[in-house]
C-alpha cells in the first residue's frame, strides 16, 4: 500500500520505491524476498491408459515437476549496506492421474523454509562481527 507503482521496464525503480516506503514508516532496514517457481508437465507412455477409467487410477501417467527459488536481502535503508543475502531452493515431483497443480505449493513452502534457515544463519553471524 505504501510502495509506489513502477514502470515494467525500470528495474531500479522498485528498490527505490520500497526504500521510500520503508523510510516513510521509519524503518532502519529493508528485507526484500523474491520467489520464482517453474513448473514442467509431461505425460509418459502409460498416459494412453487414461482412456479407461481404471487405467487412470492404476497407472498414473502424468508428471509434474516444480522448482522454486527464493532469494532475499536485508539492506540498511539509509546507506544501502547489505546485511544479509540468502537463497533457498526446493523441488517437488508428482506422478498422478491428471497431475494437479499441487506440485508448486509444497515446492514454494520448502523453498521459503530453506530461505528462512539460511537467512537466520547469515543474520546470526552479524552478531559476531
Amino acid at each position: 500500500m505504501l510502495v509506489e507503482e513502477c514502470p515494467y521496464n525500470d528495474p531500479s525503480c522498485l528498490l527505490k520505491a520500497r526504500r521510500a516506503a520503508a523510510a516513510r514508516v521509519g524503518a532502519d532496514a529493508l528485507l526484500t524476498i523474491t520467489e520464482a517457481t517453474a513448473v514442467d508437465e509431461y505425460a509418459n507412455v502409460s498416459a494412453i491408459l487414461d482412456l479407461t477409467i481404471a487405467g487412470i487410477w492404476l497407472v498414473p501417467g502424468h508428471h509434474r515437476d516444480a522448482l522454486t527459488v527464493a532469494e532475499g536481502a536485508m539492506i540498511d535503508n539509509r546507506n544501502e549496506y547489505l546485511y544479509v543475502f540468502a537463497r533457498g531452493e526446493a523441488e517437488e515431483h508428482l506422478v498422478r492421474p491428471f497431475a494437479s497443480w499441487k506440485a508448486a505449493r509444497p515446492s514454494r513452502l520448502r523453498a521459503l523454509r530453506a530461505f528462512g534457515q539460511e537467512f537466520i544463519r547469515q543474520a546470526s553471524e552479524l552478531r559476531n562481527k
